[in-house]
């Protein structure tokens, strides 16, 4: 490089120096004040979002059929439900923080007073009613039948030794993929006391449960975090894994490794109990107890397309009638307990307009009235039959018979409306298109309220469909109001 050159690199260099000596201040001035202005316009409308976002907590829009019940008569403490949003959560977001857990945990307790219940979608298939449930870390969505008359919650683990292949999902939950998963280990088992080695000698606290009409399965429990799924055509995975950190809480549930009966041949990955317990193995119990639901209850509205899984109140919005409450009765059957079981006292029954004379003994009988989301059919005591039988004919005419009809709409809307009265003059009515299932294309239809159950009754899922029924376990009651069940809440 010549010397002429390095002259005048020598002069630029001086010169830009001195221009810079004599405006840093003016930069530095002008650096701050552009910072100030966009500081506060973010805040403006940071502002702005929080307002709105308050008007949307507490602000409760009244519609047709919206209604508030006090709990415990209480008019201090109300479940409300929001009526403008739909099957969206009513907890605002908690703090960021650098531990997950810590997000999950985070200001909940405090958030409790401020929910409302909480709605998730339902799906019918295949004669029963599902919930989404996504479980572990990243999640992995489950498809399970909604039972309250069982209290487990279980569905195939990978590997799996006998599980069906007809599952909702063909890729199981696998206990090694997810970050927050454990094996329950001897001296912690929630439901059993069977904790033996399997073949890699893992500790595991192996169970079996077996239902009523012969199915059962046999695993061993793991701990994870779990939350309920809001749709089935939801794709946003980061919105749905951040709500689920937020959300979910740790559970105790059945790890499937073998299926028998119609576990092992149905379209559901495995099934939710929903039944009464103060036991760990009542998912109910852990969300209430981890403060993710307002209150110790949920309540199920049930329509021939899906419905709706309310946690922590009913599905006020959905109601076209007020909801009337009957008390629960504690169930004994040989001496055992059974306080897992939703059992009501049924007082008496109409056909139509015309009362059922005797019999109604059998409704107390056994375990009681049960009502059961996971059985199909409803089951009347063997000893309510020849009254049933007899005022059936009286007001239709008819022979009342469990076989197969073929029917026109007129005469299936001809057919008389079944109402059972409750206690605290709760009536329960049942529309001939509820109890007469539509069995194939043509006009083919058959009866599924039967008249042969030994001891008590089994009210099922045919005759909960157009009723929001609220379990109100903390309450110790039931609800029921009519309800337009695909109603979007």
């Amino acid at each position: 490089m010549d010397a002429y050159t390095k002259e005048m690199k020598r002069n630029h260099s001086t010169a830009y120096y001195n221009w810079w000596r004599k405006r840093k201040i003016q930069i530095y001035l002008c650096v701050a004040v552009f910072l100030f202005l966009v500081h506060s316009i973010v805040g403006a409308f940071r502002a702005r979002d929080d307002g709105m976002l308050d008007d949307l907590e507490y602000e409760i829009v009244p519609s047709v059929g919206d209604e508030m019940h006090p709990v415990n008569n209480s008019p201090s403490n109300v479940i409300r439900i929001r009526n403008d949003l739909p099957y969206l959560d009513t907890v605002e977001e908690a703090e960021t923080s650098s531990s997950s857990n810590d997000r999950r945990r985070n200001g909940r307790k405090d958030e409790v007073s401020n929910m409302s219940a909480i709605h998730r979608p339902l799906v019918a298939k295949h004669n029963s009613h599902h919930i989404f449930l996504d479980v572990g870390t990243p999640y992995k969505r489950q498809l399970l039948i909604i039972d309250t008359g069982s209290f487990h919650t279980a569905f195939p683990c990978d590997p799996c030794v006998d599980c069906g292949t007809h599952h909702a999902n063909s890729m199981f939950y696998s206990v090694s993929d997810s970050s927050s998963s454990r094996h329950v280990t001897c001296g912690d088992c929630q439901s059993t006391t069977s904790c033996v080695k399997d073949k890699y000698g893992v500790n595991k606290c192996w169970l079996r449960k077996q239902y009523t009409e012969g199915s059962s399965w046999t695993g061993y429990e793991v701990m994870d975090y779990v939350w309920f799924g809001n749709s089935e055509t939801e794709f946003d995975f980061d919105h749905i894994q951040e709500e689920h950190q937020r959300m979910s809480t740790e559970y105790v549930f059945g790890c499937v490794n073998s299926e028998q009966g119609m576990f092992k041949d149905q379209y559901a990955d495995g099934i939710m109990g929903l039944g009464m317990s103060n036991s760990k193995s009542s998912i109910m119990q852990a969300f209430y107890d981890s403060g993710s639901i307002p209150s110790d209850a949920f309540a199920l509205c049930f329509s021939r397309t899906g419905g709706i899984f309310s946690l922590g109140g009913p599905a006020t919005s959905a109601h076209t009638e007020m909801m009337m409450y009957t008390d629960l009765v504690t169930s004994r059957h040989h001496g055992k307990s059974h306080e897992s079981l939703y059992v009501v006292n049924v007082v008496s029954i109409l056909i139509d307009d015309e009362p059922v004379e005797g019999g109604l003994d059998g409704f107390s009988t056994g375990k009681g009235t049960v009502i059961d989301s996971g059985t199909t059919d409803t089951f009347l005591p063997i000893s309510v039959a020849a009254p049933f039988r007899t005022t059936w004919e009286k007001v239709t005419g008819m022979t009342y018979t469990n076989e197969e009809q073929i029917l026109t709409l007129e005469q299936l809307s001809n057919l008389p409306q079944i109402t059972f009265n409750l206690s605290n003059n709760l009536k329960w009515s049942v529309a001939p298109r509820s109890y007469m299932e539509k069995i194939s294309s043509s006009n083919t239809f058959k009866n599924r309220i039967y008249l042969d159950e030994k001891a008590g009754a089994v009210m099922g899922s045919n005759v909960m469909v157009d009723h929001d029924i609220l379990f109100d376990i903390e309450n110790q009651r039931l609800g029921l109001a009519n309800a337009n069940c695909d109603y979007i809440v």
